[in-house]
């Protein structure tokens, strides 16, 4: 499945479609369009319908084929912070961040979106960052991108893009200037450490010494958090970011000061920012590999298991279609054969009329013979119809009450008259309860039997259930 990456901001709408050929990254298409302005405001979307229109035009102008996006949004309204956790495996670490998420995270939980990742290199501790976002405020780019057939399979803060294009790099700061909102970055292990979004006015007289003034309060702010000496390098980022106002910072700041195509280009071409780089970075990642924080309400990976589910079921549901479509080759070619029997037997009785009257009794015999040799096959067509055993009704009746939480692993049939055992696993106990009870009241249930063993666990249940059909469940009705 092809994913492109989408850069949404106050000021600008990117997007780009990169490539691998072999261990190199092919600049496949970049484009952008300016907002209007009071479009997004804060981060958040305030025209949603002028919007999808703006961005239905602006892929379509450009030929972006794809439905499916990595998104990076602008870092306004979203909240992020750290916690360590000691070493332990990937599942416990998963189970250990949902316990902790509500009381690291601003607000009711369920009025947020969150997402969280590891953060790499950590040596003795598992580093792990949280974000967080209004379910509002995200819901209303969802909408927007429903209305348009836009399928998001990830949404993250403008730093987390920002620092996937550096990858492990010291301390570094970014800033993003895009007309009056600029971003502050500071990224350290591939992972934003500290990020802040404030606007300038353009017109201002001491836009200079405001901006210096923000950069010295995140550098100081970092610096005395982190307990480090020195950030590195500054880089200057985005549309207004230019070499005299490196030169100008580079002499204020008396630090290492470059402009951000100096550090990230491909082939020579120019991307706009560093975030539309990262997140086109994001979207080379196989979605079942993609580890990386997302807003969305299922994860990236967890979403793609979610696909490939459904796609199994997709799948059984084909096989059942197919199935049927087979018993009904078969009864109407089994039709098809007695109606040429019937027509092939009056021929040879209107036959036997027409003939002289000395011939009857020999005729007679000789069609009695031959009906004779008929009725055994046409009774055996029979009896095989009668002896099919037609799995599709009772399929599709266990598909249909499937519960939310229980998985299906296999079907199996020994012979007629025996059980068909059916196993599978429920997140719940109650869930597999459900399902046992659901079973046990349909029709085609004789009895319904599952180990009480399968009821010790309270979570990730495998279970085996022993369903014995009634007589007239296989037969077609």
């Amino acid at each position: 499945m092809e994913v492109g990456g989408l850069e949404i901001n106050q000021t600008f709408l990117r997007a780009i479609r990169l490539k691998r050929v072999g261990n190199n990254l092919k600049l496949d298409k970049v484009a952008e369009v300016a907002l209007p302005a009071g479009m997004i405001d804060e981060g958040r979307l305030k025209k949603p319908a002028e919007f999808s229109h703006i961005l239905k035009n602006f892929l379509k102008y450009n030929r972006f084929s794809t439905s499916s996006w990595a998104v990076s949004i602008s870092e306004k309204p979203i909240y992020t912070t750290f916690k360590t956790f000691p070493q332990m495996e990937s599942n416990d670490l998963a189970e250990a961040v949902e316990i902790n998420a509500p009381g690291l995270l601003p607000g009711k939980q369920e009025e947020n979106f969150w997402g969280w990742q590891e953060v790499e290199g950590g040596k003795e501790d598992r580093e792990v960052v949280f974000s967080s976002t209004s379910k509002n405020i995200l819901e209303e780019y969802l909408q927007s991108f429903s209305q348009i057939g836009i399928i998001p399979v990830s949404i993250e803060p403008k730093s987390f893009s920002i620092a996937r294009a550096f990858g492990q790099t010291a301390s570094t700061l970014i800033l993003n200037l895009e007309g009056e909102v600029i971003t502050g970055v500071v990224i350290n292990r591939g992972c934003p450490r500290f990020a802040r979004e404030f606007k300038i006015a353009n017109q201002s007289k001491n836009q200079f010494k405001q901006l210096l003034k923000e950069v010295w309060k995140i550098v100081n702010f970092y610096l005395t958090e982190n307990n480090e000496e020195e950030i590195e390098s500054l880089i200057i980022d985005g549309a207004n970011a230019n070499l005299e106002l490196a030169e100008a910072l580079k002499k204020a700041l008396k630090m290492e000061v470059k402009l951000s195509s100096e550090s990230v280009s491909i082939s020579g071409q120019r991307i706009p920012s560093l975030s539309l780089f990262g997140v086109g970075l994001r979207s080379l990642i196989p979605l079942n590999q993609d580890n990386n924080l997302s807003l969305l309400p299922v994860g990236t990976k967890e979403a793609a298991e979610e696909k490939m589910a459904l796609l199994f079921y997709g799948g059984l549901t084909n096989i059942i279609v197919i199935t049927a479509c087979l018993f009904l080759l078969i009864f109407w070619g089994t039709f098809i054969f007695l109606s040429h029997l019937k027509t092939q037997a009056d021929n040879q009785l209107l036959a036997l009329n027409q003939a002289n009257a000395t011939s009857i009794n020999s005729q007679e015999a000789e069609i009695k013979q031959e009906i004779d040799e008929i009725n055994p096959q046409i009774k055996s067509q029979v009896q095989i119809e009668n002896q099919m055993t037609y799995w599709s009704p009772v399929l599709k009746q266990l598909s249909a009450i499937l519960p939310q939480g229980v998985t299906l692993s296999g079907i199996s049939f020994t012979g007629a008259g025996a059980p068909i055992n059916i196993a599978g696993q429920a997140t719940s106990k109650e869930a597999l309860t459900s399902f046992r009870e659901a079973i046990a009241s349909q029709d085609f249930a004789e009895a319904v039997q599952m180990p009480s063993s399968n009821l010790d666990q309270n979570q990730n249940i495998s279970f085996t259930i022993s369903l014995t059909l009634t007589k007239e469940a296989l037969k077609r009705k």
